[in-house]
């Protein structure tokens, strides 16, 4: 169970994908969970995923400071990843920047 794992970084991915109504709660209910947003950014405005607006609004509710850049490389084009995360609705361009790389650098542990 996640609250067993005290020091461990559990990442979500997608955002619960295809459950992403879902990820808000698991959120609330484990204050440690982080997320990646890799493809379910892809799917904005597809049947039952998010829009643009549901997804930078669930981003601002989680905390951006939990959501890190997953690419889902070699899915999905790098460039066009981040133009979307760019382009998102409801979050500041300082949250966009993190969610960028400085969560995953911060969340993960990684050298700089």
């Amino acid at each position: 169970m996640v609250r067993d794992l005290s020091g461990l970084n559990v990442v979500l991915a997608h955002l619960g994908g295809g459950q992403w109504r879902q990820t808000l709660e698991l959120a609330q209910g484990f204050p440690s969970l982080v997320f990646d947003l890799c493809e379910i950014v892809e799917w904005t405005g597809a049947p039952n995923a998010p829009t643009a607006e549901q997804l930078g609004q669930l981003i601002a509710d989680i905390g951006p400071e939990r959501v890190m850049l997953g690419t889902d490389f070699p899915w999905y084009d790098l460039d066009h990843t981040v133009e979307l995360v760019l382009d998102l609705p409801v979050l500041s361009a300082e949250q966009k920047e993190a969610i960028l790389g400085a969560n995953a650098v911060r969340i993960l542990g990684l050298p700089v």
